[in-house]
């Protein structure tokens, strides 16, 4: 008879979305949003660890976590910034939804999937809330597979990107 093969256990499936970002990516990602000590900033995809949480330099912060029961879609204060890492399935929903409350802007890191939903109607949606596109910061994160862009939209500021409507 052959030899039997071990496989390696397989993830649960939901745990395939919770990509936790290291400690010391974060305290370089949330130095590349223009939010001050006083604004009030809220990570709104915290995860258990709450790493971008615990690294905002302002006492003014809060966090949203689904496995926490604290639902994002159900978050309904006015805040200034978001900053997250928000699960990539759910990324438009995430931005749609921070760009009704968000007052300066939010800055979510993204998949190449979904910085390739960013479609130029979903971009005039945000346009006409005043939001755009100020920088795309593109980084490697070795366990993690392809490239991720940390994207921060701000409210009436000039746009790094342009895009044609219709459909050609």
């Amino acid at each position: 008879m052959g030899k039997s093969r071990k496989f390696k256990e397989q993830k649960p499936v939901e745990d395939i979305e919770k990509h936790y970002t290291s400690e010391a990516l974060v305290k370089k990602l949330v130095e590349l949003v223009p939010y001050s000590k006083t604004d009030f900033v809220v990570d709104c995809a915290s995860g258990r660890n709450m790493v971008f949480f615990n690294n905002f330099k302002t006492d003014n912060k809060e966090f949203c976590e689904i496995d926490l029961q604290k639902d994002f879609f159900e978050f309904n204060k006015p805040v200034d910034w978001f900053i997250t890492n928000p699960p990539f399935h759910l990324c438009w929903k995430f931005i749609d939804h921070a760009s009704t409350l968000a007052s300066k802007g939010f800055a979510f890191v993204l998949s190449s999937n979904s910085l390739l939903s960013l479609t130029p109607r979903r971009l005039t949606i945000l346009r006409n809330r005043g939001f755009e596109i100020t920088s795309i910061h593109i980084f490697n994160v070795k366990k993690w597979f392809g490239r991720y862009y940390f994207v921060v939209f701000e409210k009436n500021k000039k746009s790094i990107i342009n895009w044609l409507e219709g459909v050609w």
